[in-house]
C-alpha cells in the first residue's frame, strides 16, 4: 500500500509521541519509587501488588500510557487537521491557494505552542483532581504533584521540540507551491521569550527532581534513625511473658521518639490487633508487607506506597511456639525540610530565571541589531545606503555581523554591476526597437519622397511651359493664371509631403533617446497617438493587421512625462499583440483607446489573440520574461511597468482570457 505524505506524517507523529511517552513511563517507573519512598522489594513483586491493590503497577503504568497517548493523539489530530488536508492536496498535485498556504504556515508555527500549553493545563487539571478525590496525606500529595508536574512538563517539552522540528519541514513544503511569503505568520514570540519558554521548564524539572531526591534521601535517614532508636530499646529488653497485658506493660515503659508515635501488638494469626493510639488502624497493606518482607527488611514495615509512615517490628515466640509481632509505628515526615526544599526550588528558579532572562535578552539584542539593519533597508527601500554593523564579539554573533557586512559590500558592488548591465540591456532593447522601426520609417519616407520627386518634375514642366509662353502672343492671361494655379497646387502637395516627413523625422529623433531619459514635457493624447500611428504603420501593414485608434480625451487634458518613453512602451505592447496573433489568425485587430476617469487618463491596448499563459502571468511585471525565444530580451514588459510606475507616477495592469485575448491598461494622472 502506498503511504502518502499525510499518512507518513501521522505515523511518524504517533510513533514519536508514543516513544516519548514510553521513555517517560519507564523513567517514571524507575525514579518515582525512589523519590516517593516506596517500600523496598514491592516494585518487582506483582503477586504482592495484586494482593494489596486492584491493579498492579505495570497495569497502572500501561493504563496511564494508553490514556496519555490517546489524549495526545486526539489533541494533535484536531490541531493538525488542516495540515493533513494540505498534504493530501500536495500529494495529489492539486491547486492550493495562497490563503490555504498562509493558514498552513500559521498552523505549523502555532501548533507546537498550543500543544505544549495544552499538556501543561492537563497536568494541572490532574493535580487538581488528586487534591479533590484522593484521600492521601498532604506530604504525599505535594511530592506526587511536583513529580507529576516535572514529568508532564518534560514530556510536553520533548514533544514540543519534536513537533516544531517536523512542522518546519511541512512549512518548507509550502514553498514548493509558491514562493510568496508574509511576515509574522503565527504566534509572535520573541527569540528571548522562546529561549525562556524552553529552558526555564527544563531547569524547573531538574530542580524538582533533584530536590525530591534530596528530600527522599534525608527523610530515609531520619526514618533509619528512629528505627535505630526503638531497636536499641528492644535489644535491652527481655520478654519472658508473652501475652497482651504483659506486652502492653513492657511497651508502655519505652519512651516514644515523638508524641505522634504509637506501638502495635499483633497476636498469632492476627486474632488480636492492638494499637496504643485507638484512632489508628492497622492497614491491609501493613499486614501483607509484614507477612511477605519481614525478614528482608530487618523488621521495618511500611504503611503504604509513598506514605512517610513505617514501623519497627520484632517477632516473639510464646510458649506454644506461636509468633507475636510488636513494634512502634512512627512518621518520618519532615515538613520544615520539605518547605526548605520548596523555598530553595523557588529561589533557585527565580535566580536562574533572572540570569537566563538577562542572557536571552542579550542574545536577542544581538540578533535584533542585525534584523533592524535589514528592516531599515526594506522600509527605506534603499539598497545602496551602507549600514554596516560594528563587530562587538568574537563568537557566532560576531561572525554573523561580519557576514552581514560582507553581504552589504557585495550587494553594493552587485547593484552597481546590475545598474551597468541594466543600462546596457535597456540600450539593446532600444536599439532592437529602433532597428524594427527603421524599416518602417524607410517605407514611410519612400512614398512622400517619390511624390516630391514627381511634384518637382511637374513643377519643372510648368516652369518650362511658363517660360515658353512669356513672348508667345497666342497665350492669354487666363492661360498664364492657369499655369500659376497648377504650380500652386503642386507646391501645396509638396508642403504636405514635407510636413509628413518632418513629423516622421521628429518622431524618429525622439525615439533615439533611451528609456532612462527623464526629460519631462506636457503633451496631449492626440500628439501621443499621432506618433504611435506613424511609427507602427509599417509594422501593422506588414503583419496584415489593423490598428483602430479611439481618442475620447480632449486636447485640454495633458499628460506630463517623457513622451518618447511612453510611445516606446505602447509600441512595445502593440508589437507583442501582433506577435501573439501569429500566423493562425486572419483577423488581427488591435484597439488603441484613451478614456478619462476623474483625474486620470486610461490608455488601453486590446487584442483578440490567444491570451497570456498562466506561467507567463506569474512572472509578468515581476521579472524579465519573453515568449519569443532568442528574438526577445524579456525587458519590454518588465521595463515598461517599472517606467510607468517610476517616471509617470501611474499604474499598469492587464486582463486576459485564454483563447479570447488580452487588454493592457495604462493609468496616468492628468497634469493639473
Amino acid at each position: 500500500m502506498k503511504h502518502t505524505t499525510a499518512k507518513k506524517l501521522k505515523l511518524k507523529t504517533f510513533f514519536f509521541l508514543s516513544l516519548i511517552d514510553i521513555i517517560m513511563i519507564i523513567t517514571s517507573y524507575i525514579i518515582l519509587p525512589i523519590i516517593m519512598n516506596y517500600p523496598p522489594y514491592t516494585e518487582g513483586n506483582l503477586q504482592f501488588q495484586n494482593e494489596v491493590e486492584s491493579l498492579n503497577h505495570v497495569q497502572q503504568y500501561a493504563f496511564v500510557f494508553v490514556f496519555a497517548t490517546l489524549i495526545c493523539y486526539i489533541i494533535i489530530s484536531l490541531l493538525m487537521r488542516n495540515i493533513y488536508a494540505f498534504l493530501k492536496k500536495y500529494d495529489a498535485n492539486k491547486n492550493i491557494s495562497f490563503e490555504e498556504i498562509k493558514l498552513i504556515r500559521k498552523d505549523c508555527a502555532n501548533i507546537p505552542y498550543v500543544f505544549y500549553i495544552s499538556e501543561i493545563i492537563i497536568c494541572l487539571g490532574l493535580a487538581f483532581l488528586l487534591v479533590i478525590f484522593l484521600n492521601i496525606t498532604n506530604i504525599f500529595l505535594l511530592k506526587y504533584t511536583l513529580a507529576l508536574l516535572a514529568i508532564i512538563v518534560l514530556i510536553a517539552l520533548l514533544q514540543f521540540i519534536f513537533l516544531q522540528a517536523n512542522l518546519k519541514q511541512i512549512s518548507l513544503l509550502t514553498y514548493d507551491k509558491t514562493s510568496n511569503f508574509e511576515k509574522n505568520t503565527g504566534i509572535r514570540i520573541k527569540f528571548s521569550s522562546n529561549l525562556i519558554l524552553q529552558i526555564i521548564p527544563f531547569l524547573l524539572v531538574s530542580i524538582i527532581i533533584i530536590s525530591l531526591f534530596g528530600y527522599a534521601k534525608t527523610s530515609n535517614e531520619k526514618a533509619n534513625c528512629i528505627a535505630t532508636y526503638y531497636k536499641s530499646y528492644f535489644n535491652n529488653k527481655t520478654f519472658s511473658d508473652i501475652s497482651l497485658e504483659s506486652l502492653q506493660s513492657e511497651l508502655d515503659s519505652i519512651p516514644l521518639y515523638s508524641d505522634s508515635d504509637y506501638y502495635i501488638i499483633l497476636s498469632p494469626n492476627n486474632n488480636i490487633s492492638y494499637t496504643s493510639d485507638t484512632s489508628k488502624e492497622i492497614s491491609k497493606f501493613f499486614l501483607a508487607y509484614l507477612r511477605n518482607f519481614f525478614d528482608q527488611t530487618n523488621g521495618i514495615i511500611y504503611e503504604y506506597y509513598g506514605y512517610e509512615q513505617q514501623a519497627y517490628m520484632i517477632d516473639l515466640l510464646d510458649e506454644n511456639g506461636n509468633i507475636w509481632y510488636i513494634g512502634f509505628e512512627y512518621s518520618f515526615t519532615d515538613y520544615s525540610l520539605m518547605y526548605s526544599y520548596i523555598a530553595i526550588m523557588i529561589a533557585v528558579s527565580i535566580l536562574y530565571g533572572f540570569f537566563i532572562y538577562i542572557w536571552s535578552r542579550n542574545t536577542s539584542s544581538n540578533i535584533s541589531s542585525i534584523s533592524e539593519a535589514l528592516e531599515h533597508v526594506v522600509q527605506e527601500n534603499d539598497y545602496t545606503s551602507k549600514s554596516f554593523l560594528p563587530i562587538l564579539s568574537n563568537d557566532e554573533f560576531g561572525d554573523l555581523a561580519y557576514s552581514y557586512n560582507k553581504i552589504e559590500e557585495l550587494t553594493n558592488l552587485h547593484l552597481k554591476e546590475i545598474q551597468t548591465n541594466q543600462d546596457i540591456l535597456v540600450e539593446q532593447e532600444r536599439l532592437a526597437s529602433l532597428g524594427q522601426m527603421i524599416g518602417g520609417i524607410a517605407h514611410n519616407l519612400k512614398t512622400p519622397i517619390f511624390s516630391i520627386a514627381g511634384g518637382l518634375e511637374g513643377l519643372s514642366d510648368l516652369i518650362n511651359e511658363y517660360d515658353a509662353s512669356i513672348e508667345n502672343s497666342s497665350v492669354t492671361n487666363e492661360d498664364m493664371h492657369e499655369i500659376a494655379k497648377d504650380m500652386r497646387e503642386w507646391i501645396e502637395k509638396l508642403k504636405g509631403h514635407i510636413s509628413y516627413m518632418s513629423d516622421v523625422i521628429t518622431t524618429v529623433k525622439g525615439q533615439t533617446t533611451t528609456l532612462a531619459d527623464n526629460a519631462t514635457v506636457e503633451f496631449s493624447v492626440a500628439e501621443l497617438f499621432k506618433r504611435i500611428d506613424i511609427l507602427m504603420k509599417h509594422e501593422i501593414k506588414n503583419a496584415l493587421a489593423t490598428l483602430e485608434i479611439q481618442n475620447q480625451v480632449g486636447d485640454a487634458d495633458l499628460l506630463s512625462g517623457n513622451i518618447n518613453s511612453l510611445v516606446q512602451i505602447i509600441n512595445n505592447i502593440i508589437s507583442n499583440s501582433i506577435e501573439a496573433y501569429g500566423n493562425q489568425y486572419t483577423n488581427k485587430k488591435i484597439e488603441l483607446t484613451a478614456t478619462q476617469n476623474n483625474r486620470h487618463i486610461i490608455i488601453s491596448v486590446k487584442d483578440y489573440g490567444p491570451g497570456i499563459s498562466p506561467t507567463a502571468q506569474e512572472k509578468l511585471f515581476k521579472e524579465m520574461i519573453t515568449t519569443k525565444g532568442k528574438n526577445g530580451t524579456g525587458l519590454g514588459m518588465f521595463m515598461s511597468y517599472s517606467n510607468i510606475k517610476a517616471h509617470f507616477n501611474g499604474d499598469m495592469h492587464y486582463e486576459t482570457e485564454l483563447g479570447k485575448g488580452t487588454t493592457f491598461y495604462i493609468t496616468l494622472p492628468i497634469k493639473n
